[in-house]
Formats: C-alpha cells, structure tokens, sequence
C-alpha cells in the first residue's frame, strides 16, 4: 500500500524525475514480441557458500537451479477489488481517495510499460535462483505492491520502480536478441524487499567468476556510458531461450542479480556461472523455483567492481519516469516510523 507513516496527515509532494532517461529507439517489427509471451522456467548453474561450523570454513556448493519467468507485460484491474478497498478503508482512506490514488499508478503502469515498449524491449517478470535460500528475490507485480499491506511506498508511482526482479529481453531490427542492463538507466530489478530496517535494492549486472569482476554497464570506445548486452539464441520452434555470457577480453560475464551497497559495490552469495536456459512450460502453471533443503549461514561476498570495466552508478532518483508527478500522500499503515522509514531511504540510496 502507498502511504505515509505517521497516520496524521494528507499531504503532497512532487515527484522530480532526475534519472537518467533512454531516447525511444525505431521501432522494430518483430514476432517475437507476441510469440514469446507466457511462463517459462530458466534454469542455471549457480555457486555459493554455506558455513560450517565443525570446519569453521565454509562448504562450496555448486548445483542446477530453476526460477519461474513470465514473460510479457505485467496486468492490473482496471479498477480496486472489493478486497483492495477494505485494504485502504482499514488505514482511513475513502474509496473516492483510492480510486484517486488507483488512477495515478494506472497512469504511471503504463508510462513504464509504454517506456518498455519504446526501447523494443520484452518484460521478463522472475528472477530467483536462489533455491529458497535467501528471500531477496522472491517477485511481487507491482498491483501487488499497491494493495499490499505490509509493503510501504509512499506514492501511487513507486510500485513500478521497486516491483520485481525485472529484466529485459530487447529485439534489435537486425531480429538479434540481447538481455541488455546498465544501472544508470534502469531501474532496479527490484528494491521492495524490507527486512532488518534495510530495504534490499537488486540490480542486473555482468560477473565473471574467475576473477571476481562485476560491471553495471558498459562504456564506449569515447567513454560514454553504453549498455551492456548479453547475447541471446532463441530456437526455431520458440520454447527455448538462452541467455548466454558477455565477452569481454578474455572472459565470460555471466548475468547475476546483486544487492547494491554503493561505492561500486555489490553483495552476492548466490552467483549464477553459467548460461541462462529458459524453456516454455507446457502447462499453465509456471514452474516454482527449486528448493534445496540445507541450511546453514550463506557466504555473503561484497564485490568491488574493477576499474578496467566503468563502475555502476545509481539513478539520482526513485523514479524512473520522465515528467515529474504529483503524487498525494495518505495517513496509512505503520510498519516503519517516519524517522526510521527515512533512515532506511537515505542508508539505501546513498553512494
């Protein structure tokens, strides 16, 4: 649910949109923007560490695991369920206020959506290959994010900018297909995810195991800042994707969500080492992502991103979209102080 914290007031404020912002590309005429919609299960060789205490070491794992994809854009009501109602009523706001409010994220769901499609880009909605380890990627749309009621986002905007993990397959007019990423014009894969007073911030970045490498975009041979791409091959009867690692110089990027800590930093414990194969379910149902029954403490690594590859840089905003907005605050649930709800925005969004 979008609201404040102190639960006393109504008030406004406008949104300044300071991000970086991607020019609309040529639009590219392409089946694939039709044909490769539905649910999908990506599957991937991942590394990590659990800590055992009888060695006081850790234990290297290395398995296959699977996270659920929909591919395609994300959907909303066209109006609130009853269900949503009674969600806003419980935290005093009229169904005439959430209907106002409902209408400011229907406008900015499409701005996003819009955006996307103006890059000939395909929405990729999942991106767990965690194996139940770690609770960071789990998705959430964003109406999800809207009617929620543990989730706080302050405008009717923000759900778009921290809904996911998101990614992105993009169709160039030559019909090659790439997963591009850059952490100056994308918003993150996903930044909802609270625990501990922290919110956790994902973003798509390239990291090459040998040496530990990490980059979040790329830069051209004028040093301008470029996306970086990851090649895609899709087979001829359409049920499978592959996403396959960047080269650069000598070595393989492979794609890898990662928690940004600023600096250039990342923490990873879950790291993917492989290609990314994605294949069409034949069922209705999306596949859940594999569970893999140990425990123990995961092996939290921050990696430093090298100078050889530029650094990834934060958007300067919350919002990805290109005007500013009016967005109305409302008196709502208290899940978090207003002193500790700003501490955790400014401990996430600084460098």
């Amino acid at each position: 649910m979008v609201a404040n914290d102190e639960g006393t007031e109504t008030y406004s404020e406008t949104v300044i949109a300071r991000s970086l912002s991607e020019p609309a590309k040529p639009a590219v005429d392409s089946p694939l923007f039709e044909s490769l919609v539905g649910e999908w299960t990506a599957s991937a060789t991942v590394t990590y560490g659990l800590y055992n205490p009888d060695k006081e070491d850790y234990d290297i794992f290395t398995e296959t695991h699977t996270s659920p994809v929909t591919i395609g854009d994300f959907e909303y009501p066209e109006q609130l369920t009853e269900e949503a109602y009674a969600t806003f009523q419980r935290h005093g706001v009229s169904r005439e206020q959430a209907d106002a409010y409902y209408a400011e994220f229907k406008a900015a769901a499409k701005t996003f959506l819009d955006n996307t499609h103006a890059q000939n880009r395909i929405l990729m909605n999942g991106f767990d290959f965690t194996g139940g380890l770690e609770p960071y990627y789990t998705y959430s749309d964003p109406y999800s994010l809207f009617v929620s009621d543990t989730y706080n986002g302050y405008t009717s905007e923000m759900p778009l900018y921290d809904f996911g993990p998101k990614w992105y397959l993009e169709v160039a007019a030559d019909g090659s297909v790439t997963v591009p990423f850059n952490t100056n014009y994308f918003t993150p894969m996903a930044s909802w995810f609270a625990e501990y007073n922290s919110i956790y911030e994902s973003h798509l970045i390239a990291y090459e195991p040998t040496t530990g490498t990490t980059a979040g975009y790329m830069g051209d041979q004028n040093g301008n800042i470029v996306n970086g791409q990851f090649p895609v091959e899709i087979s001829e009867d359409g049920n499978t994707i592959i996403v396959k690692p960047m080269p650069y110089s000598e070595y393989n990027f492979y794609p890898n969500a990662a928690i940004y800590y600023g600096n250039g930093q990342y923490q990873m414990s879950i790291k993917v080492i492989s290609e990314i194969t994605l294949t069409r379910n034949t069922s209705a149902a999306a596949a859940p992502a594999k569970v893999i029954r140990k425990s123990g403490k995961l092996e939290r690594e921050r990696i430093q991103s090298s100078q050889e590859i530029k650094t990834p840089a934060r958007p300067a905003s919350r919002t990805a979209f290109s005007k500013a907005m009016e967005s109305k605050h409302v008196a709502g649930p208290k899940h978090f102080t207003d002193e500790e709800r700003k501490q955790m925005w400014y401990d996430s969004y600084r460098n």
